[in-house]
């Protein structure tokens, strides 16, 4: 950089620079000034020197433009030979300084900065590079730039029949054509230019792949050209994709899926008549279509033929003058490499240390055995040399592959289902998954590429769920002619069950060293099991809903030939399951537990929960609660901790699982065997809630999703735990005793935390968080009724009063169930409802029990007066009140939900209505649709497909909601209904009044709000002293009759009306008519 006595400017670069502009006539003097310039490429203020001496005088600039772009136009198909370079012809010449230019501009577009690289290519340096507009040449003054040089000899190449150019140009002209899409400075001019002047992309995938020839180092070199190749065009689906220029994504797609040889011949000639013509193509297609003559094998296909996943490795000899091993450790102190490229040999290195260990051998044996360790001395450079070709050759089979699953993935998750979708779709994923999993399968396939092929069966297997979940008809579906055009699973059986065979066998083969390969695996194996699950075990109610097959007998033959399957491996499989779900990375662990579920959701032979049990896995499962617990607890105590976030994520997992076994009552009694409950018992994190910790529920919500915020983290194990606990009591039901004793012995070790859920500002501060912990916690303390108070048992003895307090803190909560709330969304709403659920199923167990035995026998729960007058305030702590509520809480909560079942029954039905509308809105209507959370201003580059499959989704989840809520709401309705029927049974018909007052009797009666609801010793019996009193009785009569009237009934049994056959009652279709029959009775005969 130093200035030029003869000019006074620093322009020896410019001299040098010079030269290559006469490589026609000097071609070594060219060759020594391109790589000066190489060298000087690799520091990026030298490459910002250059396009300033460049640049300083425009007719210099433009020659020098001029004569680099005619250095890239060189002749012949061979690389320059290796040896001596004085042997080189001058042609050879001419290719090494073509390399070294080519290698320069690849080293200045690494800088980011303008520089001369920018310059040779046609680049606007003075301006801004991205806004520049490229040129043919010609077009509006602009030069013939090494742009047009490499794109002219690219085009050259794939057009000449038999003569294609030095394999190593070309690989260099396809990574320039690469990083210059790839760069973001370049890419929007670059990829511009070539889509719409040249035609690039489509010209060129349509001349790969290329026949192999043999030789390995000209294979090599072929096949890093086409992962080039592969490269762009995956970045040009991926653009023109997401901007829906369709008739370049059609193209494309065409091109690597067409299997009919009519529309593959058709484009391939109208693709060969040049970048000016290439729009005929699309035009040709609608008439090509008609001529089918039969499949041929897809380009995607034949790309991934040329891939030879076997690989041999040149072996390792023993030598009689030199030591093995402090060979290989030479060897190993020899190794070099250059960016982007393989680890290699330098093979002069070792030469020269062979050389001199030879010459520094002394004694008479050496100098008699001279020769031959000259001789042993060239047979260890061919073991390099052998060395270093099949390192460069596994080097290009792993590049090429990676191009190919980076074509592959863009193509499957970013081209708009009209484009690629539908049953095209499924058959293209079912066929590149079967090639891949042959291939890997095969002895001798190479490591490097396991890995990333397990990738992309991850990405095809995923697309594949999503894509025949597409396929199937949706659930607000009537029209019944869609429901027999559409495709089930059962059609494609025997390709998924050939797909999911080859998965497990992957799985079972792969080492434990493979922890990413693992998981890749068993999130494949997932998304196909996941497809045959039984849909009403299936986590989602939109997919459920969604999944339908042909026949019920077509499904279970599908579950159980996908059962079968996996029972085929034996003990094999399990083994390799249970050894991951205990000793497998975290991430392998929770995925392993997320198969083993679905598998047990299919196995109704129960063979892989009597292996768990046998081998002790399932112990060894239950006992890791205890090791996760104190890394959650010390997590949830200081929020801190990255590996406790692990072990809060894997105990989720393990308690999905759980759940799953405890959902079948065998898998009940052994989860109960293990000591499950008495484990979650002993858990302290549970007694972590954020109320305690931080004296108010504070539930803030995180802004990093991957590590939770505290009262998050909390919920992932406090909800999981209890609806394992519930899942246990339904499957062992009622009676068991030792299920519920357990349940009620977690209840009171953890009283404290289920008091603080059970304030009633839960139910005044509304919270989606808080509310379904209180959803939860009603539901599983609803069961400690079903416990009979008069046996006794010593484990509960010394808990009654904790639980009878929790008792009565829930049954203090349903007044302010009647309270009027507005602004909740409909999950808030549905998590409400289900504390009410789970509130008056414990009244009506406690009903129910203390009348079992004799009709007239009654636990009163309920204040005897049904006026508008007499309404119960619960106090402030959530501790009840003295005085139970009145009956006048049951009317309202009736009337109240039957007019919200009116509601219910409107928005589904809108719901249902907007679905069917969907294929007829448009872009600002469909964004209408979207959760509210959506950011709409994202919206105007989605495709309207995408955005109509967003909406589907969407509207289909809140319809699910929907009907879910209007299931509650009928229970609702016939839960207070029934207590309402009791409690006027039992004040009208069995209770005697007396002369004592309504006051006295539930004081002496010692009623839930008071004494407890375990007291049965002051209940109301026949004979007995009663709990009413003669005025209390006729006010009970007058007002009765005049709030259970024909308006009243009117209104509850418009419920039935709004809406007929969506959701049948708690028992029996006719046990709401029946409570509505005999309240009708008791209003007009027993009040008269």
């Amino acid at each position: 950089m130093a200035a030029n006595p003869s000019t006074g400017r620093p322009d020896y670069v410019l001299i040098i620079s010079q030269y290559v502009v006469y490589n026609g006539t000097i071609p070594r003097h060219a060759l020594a000034a391109s790589r000066i310039l190489l060298l000087l490429s690799q520091n990026g203020k030298m490459t910002e020197h250059l396009a300033t001496v460049y640049t300083f005088d425009r007719k210099c600039g433009l020659d020098l433009i001029q004569g680099f772009a005619e250095t890239l136009d060189v002749e012949g198909d061979a690389d320059p030979k290796a040896g001596s370079e004085r042997d080189w012809t001058p042609r050879e010449v001419r290719v090494a300084t073509c390399q070294s230019i080519l290698r320069m501009l690849l080293n200045c577009l690494e800088h980011t900065s303008p520089n001369a690289g920018h310059f040779l290519l046609g680049f606007d340096i003075k301006h801004s590079i991205s806004k520049t507009t490229l040129q043919e040449p010609g077009v509006l003054g602009s030069p013939r730039t090494c742009l047009h040089a490499v794109l002219s000899f690219l085009d050259q190449s794939i057009e000449s029949k038999g003569r294609h150019g030095p394999p190593s140009v070309i690989e260099l002209s396809y990574k320039l054509v690469y990083v210059l899409c790839a760069t973001p400075m370049t890419s929007e001019p670059a990829m511009r230019y070539l889509r719409t002047t040249r035609d690039f992309f489509c010209r060129h995938l349509q001349a790969q792949p290329r026949s192999l020839t043999g030789d390995e180092s000209v294979d090599t070199k072929i096949l890093l050209q086409q992962s080039w190749v592969l490269r762009c065009v995956a970045l040009e689906l991926r653009l023109t994709a997401a901007q829906s220029q369709r008739s370049h994504v059609q193209r494309l797609v065409t091109v690597l899926l067409e299997d009919n040889p009519e529309v593959a011949n058709s484009l391939a000639e109208n693709l060969e008549l040049g970048s000016a013509n290439f729009h005929s193509s699309l035009q040709s297609r609608s008439s090509a279509v008609q001529a089918f003559v039969g499949p041929v094998r897809r380009k995607l296909l034949k790309l991934l033929d040329v891939m030879d996943f076997s690989h041999k490795t040149p072996s390792k000899p023993s030598w009689e003058f030199f030591d093995s091993t402090e060979l290989e450790k030479a060897l190993h102190e020899c190794e070099f490499q250059e960016p982007g490229g393989p680890l290699l040999i330098d093979v002069t290195s070792v030469y020269r240390r062979l050389s001199e260990e030879a010459a520094s051998a002394r004694g008479p044996s050496a100098f008699g055995q001279k020769s031959l360790v000259t001789q042993e001395i060239k047979s260890i450079m061919l073991n390099v040399l052998e060395r270093n070709q099949a390192r460069q050759a596994m080097f290009a089979k792993k590049q090429a592959f990676l191009a190919w699953r980076q074509a592959t993935e863009v193509l499957v998750t970013t081209c708009p289902l009209d484009i690629l979708g539908g049953e095209t779709k499924v058959q293209v994923l079912l066929e590149l998954a079967q090639e891949l999993l042959r291939r890997v399968l095969e002895e001798r396939a190479l490591t490097d590429v396991v890995a990333p092929t397990s990738g992309v069966l991850l990405i095809l297997m995923a697309a594949l769920h999503h894509s025949l979940l597409l396929l199937l008809p949706d659930s607000g579906s009537t029209d019944a002619s869609n429901l027999l055009r559409m495709l089930s699973v059962a059609s494609y059986s025997s390709s998924l069950l050939a797909i999911l065979k080859s998965l497990l066998e992957c799985l079972i083969r792969t080492g434990s060293g493979f922890q990413r390969v693992r998981s890749n695996y068993y999130t494949s194996v997932l998304n196909l099991l996941r497809l045959v699950r039984n849909p009403t075990e299936s986590q989602s109610d939109v997919e459920s809903e969604r999944i339908l097959l042909d026949s019920r007998s077509d499904t279970e033959r599908l579950r159980q030939n996908h059962m079968e399957m996996v029972s085929s491996y034996g003990e094999q499989l399990m083994e390799v399951v249970c050894r991951d779900i205990c000793s497998g990375h975290e991430v392998t662990q929770m995925l392993a537990l997320a198969t083993l579920d679905v598998i047990l959701s299919l196995d109704v032979h129960q063979q892989w929960l009597s292996y768990l049990s046998k081998k002790g896995y399932l112990r060894h499962l239950v006992d890791s609660i205890m090791t996760d617990d104190e890394e959650i607890k010390n997590f949830l105590a200081r929020n801190t901790g990255g590996e406790a976030v692990r072990s809060l994520y894997v105990l989720e997992s393990k308690m999905a699982l759980l759940a799953r076994l405890a959902s079948s009552r065998k898998g009940a009694q052994a989860l109960l065997e293990n000591n499950l409950v008495a484990n979650l018992a002993r858990c302290e994190a549970i007694d972590f809630h954020p109320s305690r910790l931080q004296g108010a529920p504070v539930y803030m919500e995180s802004t990093q999703w991957l590590k939770p915020s505290v009262a998050k983290s909390y919920q992932q194990t406090f909800v999981p735990t209890l609806q394992l606990l519930l899942a246990v009591s339904a499957a062992l039901g009622p009676k068991h005793r030792e299920a519920h004793v357990q349940i009620s012995l977690f209840i009171a070790a953890h009283a404290e935390v289920l008091s603080s859920i059970f304030q009633p500002w839960h139910l005044q501060d509304i919270n989606i968080t808080s509310l379904e912990e209180l959803a939860l916690a009603t539901s599983l303390l609803s069961q400690l009724s079903m416990l009979d108070d008069s046996e006794s048992d010593a484990a509960l003895f010394e808990q009654r009063g904790r639980l009878r307090l929790l008792q009565n803190q829930m049954l203090s909560l349903l007044p302010w169930l009647t309270v009027a709330r507005s602004g909740m969304n409909l999950r808030e709403r549905i998590f409400l409802l289900r504390v009410a659920s789970g509130v008056l199923t414990f009244y009506c167990n406690l009903c129910t029990m203390s009348s079992s035995a004799d009709r007239k026998i009654c636990r009163v729960l309920f204040a005897p007066t049904i006026s508008y007058d007499a309404m119960y305030r619960p106090t402030d702590d959530g501790r009840g009140s003295s005085s139970p509520p009145s009956l006048r809480v049951l009317v309202q909560l009736a009337l109240a939900y039957t007019a919200d079942v009116q509601r219910c029954v409107s928005a589904h039905t809108a719901l249902m209505r907007r679905i069917e509308s969907l294929p007829d809105l448009g872009t600002s209507e469909l964004s209408e649709l979207l959760p509210p959370d959506v950011d709409h201003k994202a919206l105007v580059s989605v495709p309207v497909g995408r955005l109509r499959e967003a909406a589907k989704k969407h509207s289909l989840s809140e319809a699910s909601l929907r009907q879910g809520e209007l299931t509650l709401l009928t229970c609702l309705i016939e839960q207070a209904l029934f207590l309402l029927w009791r409690h006027l049974e039992y004040f009208l018909l069995q209770c005697v009044p007396q002369g004592s007052t309504i006051r006295q009797g539930f004081a002496v009666s010692g009623l839930a709000f008071s004494a407890g609801v375990g007291a049965q010793r002051g209940t109301p019996e026949v004979g007995k002293e009663a709990a009413i009193s003669r005025e209390e009785f006729e006010a009970l009569k007058t007002d009765a009759r005049g709030v259970l009237n024909e308006s009243f009934f009117r209104e509850v049994q418009a419920k039935e009306q709004y809406a007929p056959g969506r959701a049948l009652s708690a028992a029996d279709p006719r046990f709401f008519e029946a409570l509505v029959r005999r309240l009708k009775r008791l209003a007009t005969l027993n009040t008269a």
